[in-house]
């Protein structure tokens, strides 16, 4: 029988000696995941097997197709020849790569039934199921699954589609913020403890409380890593069985009582001494005062294995006296957390340079605490405040602060956080503010052209998606700033977005008229035209500006934006003229002719 590798219409490869000898011609593509120790051995293919799953995800249009079976219509691969198969971990890395894209959709499930791939693992995150579409695992023997923030779908609606031999061989199970079916909460012990051989479980976000979290580790003795962030457990009384076991655990968020949880806590936790990773953070959750059990932390005998601490928003009350003496005692220590801790951090860096400490203030600390921040958002306010300088300062720190100068790469970190992030309103508006002061902050002819750009496209974003005053002030802040308006342009694909949304052009029209009119002049405007035509201007707030050219600079970009947009397309220019694009226009005209006399 021929060995089957996956085929790459748009990618492939000749026969060689080196990482694919013995094969025959058919199996001229990328040979991804054999397994085998030749291959793993050679060093051209592991980055040739990296590019070739980016390409499938990028162009994965190409590679399949919709056909119809029995009158159902599924997707399937665009192989080769009928015996081609997707082998183990190539199957895998796909799925992977196609759900971190945020391109996968349940549809394309089908693609990785058991005549197409091989699979010991699945992950499957951020997407929309149902019931029907996990049918696919009931022919696979999984070794991990990974289910998280999926919608759709319940943890029985996932045990239901597992096969016996999944039962028996899973080692790693991660539901993060799974919905439980309630009236079968207390049977989660049970359904979990169906899996003889789980050693790794994440539950963070779900409905799991202290009794459910005991009933678990009964059933699963074997758990070396565990993640109750962000759950219902306030006593981790239970874990106490899986000291022997345990070497990572992750608590963050929990709201564990004051202070009677947080004295339970630091005894539980000493009694596990073979954790390598801990996560304690907290976030505006603390013990009321310092601990007698925070004593802990300075024995040579606490967490003797530990390599990884994270105590962000110091839970516990840690003094910096009672940190360096942690440190201290723990040499193998390579990573502390210590975001929003309300210390000064300036003499950890330069006594533990081998440890990576992340909690500080400067840009250099602000970006490992934002990437840090990618699981753990609440602490994005943290960053967010420090750049705007709102986060109050020691005297130790003052001096350091003031001598602290972010660059545009600080910038382009937050406006990609703001890009990508699914934030809360508080958090989302500390980060329109320090954008707003980073943007202040430097040099204009610094900041590139591309990044100013994304810069308006994210402000008019937010403002169209959230309404808020004290957000939509800070993003009109913004779009004052933006006053060097030669540098500022729109692409074509912009261009049609905001042709073809008429909300779109309604923000535009909107954010002009609360520049550049009062709110008598607005009154005019509904006054004199169809007022269902200007809805959008009933909640009108005036935007202040500096200075006669900051009046200049914008209106000069007003206008050459509403120009490309009004030559864009007809269908374009009747969508404005249809929102009052002419009446909004001609009345900023008529109020600035004074002041811009020479602007025309």
């Amino acid at each position: 029988m021929h060995d089957r590798w996956y085929f790459l219409p748009f990618l492939s490869f000749s026969h060689s000696q080196t990482w694919a000898s013995n094969r025959s011609r058919r199996d001229f593509c990328c040979n991804y995941g054999s397994g085998n120790d030749e291959d793993s051995s050679t060093i051209g293919p592991p980055p040739l097997k990296r590019q070739c799953v980016r390409s499938i995800a990028e162009n994965l249009n190409s590679v399949i197709q919709k056909c119809h079976d029995d009158g159902e219509s599924k997707f399937v691969w665009r192989f080769p020849y009928p015996d081609c198969h997707i082998a183990h971990p190539a199957a895998e890395t796909i799925l992977e790569e196609l759900g971190s894209r945020k391109t996968l959709r349940k549809e394309h499930l089908t693609l990785f039934s058991r005549q197409n791939v091989e699979l010991n693992s699945v992950s499957l995150q951020d997407i929309d199921l149902t019931p029907q579409s996990l049918s696919i695992l009931k022919d696979f023997t999984l070794l991990k699954i990974t289910a998280e923030d999926v919608r759709g779908i319940t943890l029985k609606d996932l045990t239901d589609n597992l096969s016996e031999d999944t039962f028996r061989a899973l080692q790693s199970l991660n539901i993060r913020k799974m919905p439980f079916e309630e009236e079968a909460k207390l049977s989660i012990p049970v359904a979990l403890g169906a899996f003889q051989n789980l050693q790794c479980l994440n539950i963070s976000g779900t409905e799991v409380d202290s009794v459910c979290l005991g009933e678990l580790v009964k059933r699963l003795p074997r758990l070396r890593n565990l993640d109750i962030s962000e759950t219902l457990v306030d006593d981790i009384s239970s874990l106490i069985p899986l000291k022997e076991n345990l070497t990572t655990l992750n608590m963050h968020r929990l709201p564990l009582k004051i202070d009677s949880g947080f004295k339970t806590a630091l005894s539980v936790i000493a009694e596990l001494k073979e954790l390598r990773v801990l996560d304690i953070s907290n976030f505006r959750h603390s013990a009321s005062s310092n601990l007698p059990e925070t004593d802990f932390f300075s024995h040579t005998n606490f967490l003797p294995h530990l390599k990884r601490l994270d105590m962000s928003g110091n839970p516990f009350l840690l003094s910096k006296t009672a940190i360096l003496d942690f440190m201290e005692n723990h040499p193998t220590l390579e990573f502390l957390g210590l975001i929003d801790s309300g210390l000064n951090l300036r003499g950890l860096y330069k006594s533990f340079p081998a440890v990576e400490i992340v909690g500080g203030k400067t840009e250099e600390q602000l970006t490992k605490v934002i990437k840090h921040c990618t699981t753990r958002p609440c602490y994005f306010v943290f960053a967010f405040q420090s750049i705007s300088k709102k986060v109050e300062l020691d005297e130790f720190e003052i001096e350091e602060y003031d001598e602290i100068c972010f660059t545009t790469n600080l910038l382009e970190l937050v406006i990609s956080t703001l890009e990508k992030q699914e934030l809360n309103l508080e958090c989302l508006t500390e980060g329109m503010e320090s954008t707003s002061y980073l943007y202040k902050c430097l040099s204009f002819e610094d900041i590139p052209t591309e990044l100013l750009n994304r810069l308006m496209n994210l402000t008019f974003l937010v403002m169209e998606k959230v309404n808020d005053e004290l957000l939509a002030y800070w993003c009109r802040d913004i779009l004052v700033e933006l006053k060097n308006d030669e540098n500022i342009d729109m692409t074509e694909s912009d261009l049609n977005e905001l042709s073809k949304n008429p909300s779109h052009i309604e923000c535009l029209l909107k954010n002009a008229a609360e520049i550049y009119l009062d709110e008598s002049e607005v009154c005019e405007i509904l006054t004199d035209c169809d007022d269902d035509k200007l809805t959008y201007l009933r909640n009108f707030r005036k935007c202040k500006l500096d200075g006669f050219m900051t009046v200049r600079s914008n209106m000069s970009n007003l206008f050459k934006v509403i120009k490309q947009l009004l030559l864009q397309t007809k269908e374009a220019c009747k969508t404005a003229l249809d929102l009052g694009v002419l009446e909004v226009l001609v009345k900023i005209l008529e109020v600035s002719s004074a002041k811009c006399e020479s602007f025309l």
